[in-house]
């Protein structure tokens, strides 16, 4: 009997998983609700999840809430239950308890602390006005992905990003992201910091002679004189091109407000091609939907914003970069500014249809579903007496960057570029390294397919 039950909760399970990757909600729930009257043994807390996931977006909370507290006390040594917690509590707008339990959950947990813990501590932090906490917790999640030098690495490897080789010195892939970053004069230092056979390493002389060579060259300077606050919480940053630019590229960075690159160092490459630009910010993770909270200014506020810093620089032309959730940002933007192209690198064209999307997201999106607006960019683009030129960038092996562009196949004015043999969602990184995002740029403000 244990076994015919084992396997019609496997069959329940299985169902109720495909019910949430088609954002079947009220299917979801029925379906765990299903599984956990049915016995469910020790490893049950993934199936609370997904029903507390599922209630989340149905704006069911104070009976997702119910969930996650009952599994933060069947499993406090789990992160699940007390992450949850903190979710409801940011999209409740219950900022002084999303602090809290956000602050709990990265004491108790600090390695399994995801980026987007950080991110949403600050916000939280920012919406209160409490912008030097929200500094704070920006530098703790920088200090805790790359000790300072000369303080040791304690023993342990910061997390293998995305595409880096296994066996690789931890120094080294720290010195990269501090390079990778523009902070040159820390790289410098945790390089000299090195032990011996590390230092000796080929790669370690090549990283500190980039760096140094940067610091000598005195360009940093000139660079810098123009790049806007980075480090502050505005959602629109401005950067004043030539005095007769007419042209203004609008850049949308990703779910960690980096290009990869930091904008730091992207706004160094940007700089050189003559335009203004303006930078957008989507410090709620929404897929830039959400617009500015903080402002009191929904997504269609934003984009009038944007509109308006563009006018003001000058600039008749427009153009829209982005990189992961950016790309969504830059080709939605794209659309309603009337821009004239748009450059995308690992886009979500549906976020609506991502299965990792968190309830949170669901919101943003079942709010547009309800005014009659859709999230599929193909649809939008389709529906458009004057759609941009649009170039879609991602790895040809990377399963689910390149089934979302694929989405966009068949529009006329949509070219897909994947990139062979790449599997990382970072695409980006590859073609900043051989020169080839500068081409696309350049052809893009030519008016050419790239």
């Amino acid at each position: 009997m244990d076994g015919q039950r084992d396997s019609r909760v496997s069959v329940l399970a299985q169902r109720a998983r495909g019910a949430a990757h088609a954002r079947n909600w009220p299917d979801a729930v029925q379906l765990w609700r299903e599984c956990l009257a049915l016995a469910a043994p020790e490893d049950a807390i993934e199936w609370h999840e997904g029903l507390a996931e599922a209630l989340s977006a149905l704006s069911e909370e104070a009976e997702a809430e119910a969930v996650y507290q009952a599994m933060r006390e069947r499993w406090p040594a789990r992160a699940a239950g007390w992450i949850g917690l903190a979710q409801i509590a940011v999209m409740r707008g219950d900022w002084n308890s999303a602090i809290d339990r956000l602050q709990q959950c990265i004491t108790r947990f600090p390695d399994q602390a995801q980026n987007w813990w950080y991110g949403r501590l600050a916000y939280a932090q920012r919406q209160l006005g409490r912008l030097d906490d929200a500094e704070a917790t920006r530098e703790a999640w920088t200090r805790r992905r790359v000790p300072p030098a000369g303080q040791g690495w304690g023993g342990q490897r910061p997390r293998m990003a995305e595409g880096e080789q296994a066996g690789a010195p931890p120094e080294l892939a720290a010195i990269r992201q501090l390079i990778e970053e523009g902070r040159f004069e820390a790289a410098i230092a945790a390089a000299e910091a090195l032990p011996p056979p590390v230092r000796r390493l080929m790669e370690s002389n090549a990283l500190l002679h980039i760096a140094r060579s940067v610091i000598k060259s005195g360009i940093l300077a000139d660079f810098d004189s123009d790049a806007p606050d980075f480090a502050g919480y505005s959602s629109i940053l401005v950067a004043r091109g030539p005095v007769d630019a007419d042209r203004a590229i609008i850049c949308f960075p990703g779910g960690a407000q980096r290009f990869w690159l930091s904008m730091q160092a992207m706004h160094r490459i940007l700089r050189g091609f003559g335009c203004h630009l303006v930078y957008v910010r989507d410090f709620s993770a929404s897929y830039y939907l959400a617009g500015d909270p903080a402002r009191g200014l929904d997504y269609d506020g934003l984009v009038n914003e944007v509109r308006e810093a563009a006018r003001s620089l000058g600039a008749s032309r427009l153009f829209c970069i982005g990189n992961s959730a950016g790309a969504y940002g830059a080709m939605r933007f794209a659309l309603d500014l009337g821009a004239e192209a748009a450059l995308g690198f690992a886009t979500p064209t549906n976020p609506a249809d991502l299965p990792v999307m968190r309830a949170a997201m669901a919101r943003h999106h079942q709010k547009l579903a309800t005014a009659g607006r859709s999230a599929d960019l193909r649809q939008l683009f389709a529906a458009s007496p004057s759609p941009p030129r649009a170039i879609l960038c991602y790895g040809a092996d990377h399963d689910g960057d390149r089934e979302q562009a694929e989405l966009m196949a068949g529009l006329p004015t949509v070219r897909l570029l994947p990139s062979p043999g790449i599997a990382t969602h970072n695409v980006i990184a590859r073609h900043l390294r051989d020169g080839s995002f500068q081409a696309m740029v350049a052809a893009m403000l030519r008016g050419q397919a790239g």
